[in-house]
């Protein structure tokens, strides 16, 4: 699992994914997949995907 990425949420339901950059969570925009395992999303997405 891509301990840089994670849901910042106890709602399991919601779309909203953070990037933790060491210092501060970024609310990044909602993923291009919904239902997705989050092993498999690498930092590649970003706040201006």
């Amino acid at each position: 699992i891509d301990q840089d990425i994670d849901i910042k949420s106890s709602n399991p339901h919601s779309n909203k994914i953070f990037r933790w950059d060491g210092k501060n969570w970024t609310e990044l925009k909602e993923a291009p997949v919904r239902k997705m395992n989050f092993g498999t999303i690498y930092t590649t997405i970003g706040p201006n995907l």
